[in-house]
C-alpha cells in the first residue's frame, strides 16, 4: 500500500460540498459539481460520522480501535487504505493551514 500523502497528526476534513444522508446505517453521498455517487458501509459511515469536524489519522485510529474489535496494525491498514481512497476521490481532504 503507498504510503499517505499526509502525516497522522494532519487534520483531515469532509469535501464541503458534498451532499449526504444516512441510509440503513449506512451513507450515502453525492458530489453535484462531479456527479459522482459514493455509498459507504457502517465503519466507513462511522469514519465520515467522525470526520464532521476535522480529524486526525491518529485520532481516527484511535477512537475506530476504541469502539470496534481490531487491533493496531489491521486498523492502521484498514484506515489508510479507506482515507487514501476518499483522498483520491475528493472526498476528504487535508485541512487547509491557517
Amino acid at each position: 500500500m503507498p504510503a499517505l500523502p499526509i502525516a497522522d497528526s494532519d487534520p483531515i476534513e469532509r469535501d464541503p460540498d458534498l451532499v449526504h444522508a444516512g441510509v440503513d446505517g449506512e451513507t450515502v453521498m453525492m458530489s453535484i459539481q462531479h456527479g459522482h455517487y459514493f455509498g459507504l458501509n457502517e465503519v466507513g459511515s462511522r469514519i465520515w460520522a467522525l470526520l464532521e469536524t476535522p480529524t486526525s489519522l491518529g485520532q481516527l485510529r484511535s477512537q475506530l480501535m476504541a469502539e470496534y474489535q481490531v487491533d493496531a496494525a489491521e486498523c492502521r491498514q484498514d484506515v489508510d487504505a479507506f482515507v487514501g481512497e476518499l483522498l483520491s476521490l475528493g472526498i476528504v481532504r487535508r485541512c487547509p493551514k491557517p
